[in-house]
């Protein structure tokens, strides 16, 4: 796959994965039903913020009109990096967990909004085909290295 399908294949993932982190409502004590649902989706989410920030970004910052889409998408990475923090360190059955899960799904569906609506026609439009390849293959590197 090229750089273009992996990613578009990652977001649909990490939205699958969003819509399994169930809420349970405040009023019941537990904000996580399957707190192992919430775990992949940490670690989906590490391995896909690193072959953004080291395969992908890298590639696109070079273009006068993407880099500042760019340095945004890298803003919203470490606004997720904190909410994840965050929810590690506070009680998952409190009422402040379930606000920010809900704010962490949905700064990764704008997240995902944007890169969809804007990095990736800017990729394709840019980049040619074989760039895309090449670059697919450096992500599916990564992925492999980081996903043991």
């Amino acid at each position: 796959m090229n750089a273009t399908e992996i990613l578009n294949a990652d977001h649909e993932h990490m939205l699958s994965l969003i819509d399994e982190v169930e809420l349970a409502e405040p009023e019941s004590g537990v904000v996580f039903r399957d707190p192992a649902k919430f775990d992949r989706l940490t670690e989906a989410l590490r391995v896909h913020t690193a072959i953004e920030e080291r395969v992908f970004y890298p590639a696109m910052r070079t273009f006068d009109g993407a880099a500042p889409l760019v340095f945004e998408a890298c803003r919203d990475h470490r606004r997720i990096d904190a909410l994840l923090a965050h929810l590690s360190t506070i009680r998952r059955s409190s009422g402040r967990a379930l606000n920010r899960l809900r704010e962490l799904k949905d700064h990764i569906r704008e997240h995902i909004k944007d890169e969809q609506e804007q990095l990736i026609p800017i990729a394709r439009a840019l980049l040619g085909d074989k760039a895309l390849q090449a670059l697919g293959q450096k992500m599916e590197r990564l992925t492999q290295s980081r996903a043991g």
